[in-house]
C-alpha cells in the first residue's frame, strides 16, 4: 500500500507541494487531459490504502493536504498517506475510550467515521482541482473565486460528489472508489491521445556547436555551421525516417535515428529549474560509432516532435504550456504488466482499422454544376484529388477516389438504388451543418472528365465545391463503432472477462474423478 511517514525527508505535505509548485508542474495544468490522469492516479493510489486502513478497522480521522504527501515528480503517481498518529479502532463503544476523547475535544474535531474518510479525501481532490463544496449539486459544478475553471468530464465531477456525499451509497468503499476511477481513466485515456500535446527539441546550433559539426559532417558540408535554417531541416528530415527514445542503463537519454544519435539534456536557463518538458541539444554522434548497451527505447512519432532553436525554448514551452510532453516520461510503464493489456490494445486496433476502411469508402468528389431538369434537381460531380484521401488511400492499400467511383457506380456490379449523401464531412462521426440525400443516375463524359450525374431528393446541397459522397446506412456504422468503443472502455474495469480474453484456457482445470458409468438410466437420457 502506498503510505508514508514524517520521517522521510525527500517528500513533503501536499499542502506545501501544491502552494509551491512550479508553472510547469502538473498540479498548475489540469486543464489538461494527461495532467488529470495523473491526479486520478494519484487519488487511486490514495484509495486503495485508505482501504487498507479501513481493513484494519481502523479510521483514519484527519485526511487533509497535510497527511498527504508526494515528492512533486511531475512523471507518475506517487500520492502516499501519512498522519496515522490520529487514527482510532473501530470497536465497541463501551469497550473503547471513543467517548472519553470525544468529550475532551470541541464540538465536531473528532472523526469516527469511514464514510466521513471519504468524504474528508473528497475534500482534498476538490481543493486541487478548485471546485467549490458548496456547489457541487448544482448542475453545472462551481469553483473556488481565483481559481481557474477546468472543462471536467461529467464522470469526474460524478466521482468528487460521490466522495463528498458517501451516504447516498448503499456501500462505500476502496474497491467502489477505484472503480470509479478506472472508469474516468479510461475516458481521459482516450482524449489524452487526441490532444496537441509534443515533444519539444530544442538545438544548440552555431561555430561551436557540437551537433553543428556533427551535421554537417553527415551532410557531407551540405551548409554552413553558421545557417540555422538547413540544419532544422536536416535534423527534422532525419527524424521522419524513424525516431526511438533510449534510456541507457545509466538514465541518460538519447534520440536515435538510422544515421544519428542525439545527446540530450533537461532544459536548463537561468532563473528557472530545469524541467525534461524541452530537451535540448548540443551534440550528436554518428549511429555506427555508439554502442547503446543495455537500455529502455520507445518509439516516438517524428509528427510529434517540434524543433525549435535554443534561444526561443523558454518562450515555446510558456505557449505550450501543458502541451508540451515530458521527454523522461515516454518510459512510464505502470502499466506494462498488466497481461490484458494487449488484448485490449488488439480490439480498439480492430476497431480503429474497421473505422478507417469505413472512412476510405466516403469519395471526396468536386461539385461540378447544379441544374433543374423539369421538376428534379440535378448535380454533376467529379472524383477530387484530395491529398489527405490519397494519402489515406495509399496507406490503407485501397482504390483512390477516381478508382473508387468507378468501382461503385461504373460496373455492372454497381448498387445504383442506393441512397447517398453529398455532405462537407469527411470522416465518420463528423458534425453535419449541410447535406442532401442524392440518388445516383448516370456516368457520362464530359471534356475529357469523368462526371457522375446524381438526383437530389432531399436536403441542401452545400455551398461549397469540394464535397464528400458517402452512403446514408454508413451513420448505422457509426453508432455500432461508438458502441463498440464505449464497451472496450469497459471492459478495463471487468477483469475477470478480460483475462478470460487474454487466456481463454487459462481456469480450465483437471479432475481425478472416479470414471463415468454409463448405467441404464444414463442410457435412457
Amino acid at each position: 500500500m502506498h503510505f508514508t511517514s514524517r520521517c522521510r525527508v525527500n517528500i513533503a505535505p501536499l499542502e506545501y507541494a501544491s502552494r509551491f509548485a512550479r508553472p510547469d508542474h502538473w498540479l498548475r495544468a489540469l486543464q489538461g487531459p494527461r495532467q488529470r490522469v495523473l491526479l486520478w492516479k494519484n487519488l487511486r493510489r490514495l484509495a486503495d490504502a485508505l482501504g487498507a486502513v479501513h481493513s484494519q478497522g481502523l479510521v483514519h480521522g484527519r485526511i487533509d493536504g497535510r497527511a498527504v504527501y508526494s515528492a512533486g515528480a511531475a512523471t507518475s503517481a506517487d500520492f502516499r498517506l501519512g498522519g496515522f498518529e490520529f487514527c482510532l479502532r473501530v470497536a465497541e463503544l463501551d469497550k473503547a475510550p471513543l467517548r472519553v476523547i470525544a468529550r475532551s475535544r470541541p464540538v465536531g474535531s473528532v472523526i469516527f467515521s469511514f464514510l466521513d474518510d471519504w468524504r474528508a479525501l473528497g475534500g482534498v481532490i476538490a481543493d486541487l482541482i478548485g471546485l467549490d463544496a458548496d456547489k457541487l449539486d448544482d448542475e453545472e459544478a462551481g469553483f473556488v473565486e481565483g481559481r481557474p475553471k477546468i472543462e471536467l468530464r461529467a464522470s469526474e465531477i460524478d466521482l468528487v460528489r460521490l466522495l463528498f456525499q458517501p451516504e447516498r451509497n448503499r456501500v462505500l468503499d476502496a474497491q467502489t472508489v477505484t472503480g470509479r476511477i478506472d472508469a474516468v481513466l479510461n475516458e481521459l485515456d482516450a482524449e489524452s491521445l487526441a490532444d496537441n500535446s509534443r515533444f519539444v527539441l530544442a538545438l544548440r546550433l552555431g561555430q561551436t556547436s557540437r551537433l553543428s559539426a556533427t551535421l554537417n559532417g553527415v551532410s557531407g558540408d551540405a551548409f554552413d555551421t553558421d545557417d540555422a535554417e538547413p540544419q532544422v531541416d536536416f535534423v527534422r528530415a532525419d527524424l521522419e525516417t524513424g525516431a526511438s527514445l533510449v534510456r541507457t542503463a545509466r538514465g541518460d537519454l538519447l534520440l536515435t535515428t538510422e544515421t544519428v544519435v542525439y545527446d540530450l539534456q533537461p532544459l536548463r536557463v537561468a532563473g528557472a529549474d530545469e524541467t525534461w518538458n524541452v530537451a535540448s541539444c548540443n551534440n550528436a554522434r554518428l549511429r555506427d560509432e555508439v554502442h547503446l548497451g543495455r537500455r529502455e527505447i520507445v518509439a516516438v512519432p517524428a509528427h510529434r516532435i517540434e524543433i525549435v532553436r535554443f534561444a526561443a525554448a523558454s518562450g515555446r514551452l510558456h505557449e505550450l504550456r501543458a502541451d508540451a510532453l515530458d521527454w523522461s516520461a515516454a518510459f512510464d510503464t505502470t502499466t506494462a504488466d498488466d497481461p490484458t493489456l494487449a488484448v485490449r490494445r488488439g480490439l480498439l486496433l480492430a476497431q480503429i482499422a474497421e473505422a478507417l476502411f469505413k472512412a476510405a469508402e466516403i469519395a471526396p468528389v468536386e461539385l461540378i454544376s447544379q441544374r433543374r431538369q423539369g421538376d428534379k434537381r440535378i448535380v454533376e460531380v467529379a472524383a477530387s484529388d484530395s491529398e489527405h484521401r490519397m494519402r489515406l488511400s495509399l496507406a490503407m492499400r485501397v482504390d483512390e477516389p477516381h478508382k473508387l467511383l468507378r468501382r461503385l457506380f461504373d460496373r455492372e456490379e454497381a448498387d445504383v438504388d442506393a441512397e447517398w449523401q453529398l455532405t462537407e464531412a469527411a470522416g465518420l462521426g463528423m458534425t453535419v451543418r449541410a447535406a442532401a440525400g442524392v440518388r445516383f443516375i448516370r456516368p457520362i463524359q464530359k471534356n475529357n472528365r469523368r462526371l457522375y450525374e446524381f438526383e437530389v431528393l432531399d436536403g441542401v446541397v452545400p455551398p461549397n465545391a469540394q464535397l464528400h459522397l458517402r452512403k446514408v446506412d454508413e451513420t448505422g456504422t457509426e453508432q455500432v463503432l461508438r458502441r463498440r468503443l464505449r464497451m472496450l472502455t469497459t471492459l478495463s474495469t471487468q477483469s475477470e472477462l478480460a483475462q478470460m480474453l487474454a487466456d481463454p484456457r487459462g481456469r480450465l482445470r483437471t479432475y481425478q474423478d472416479d470414471p463415468l458409468v454409463e448405467d441404464e438410466l444414463f442410457r435412457k437420457a
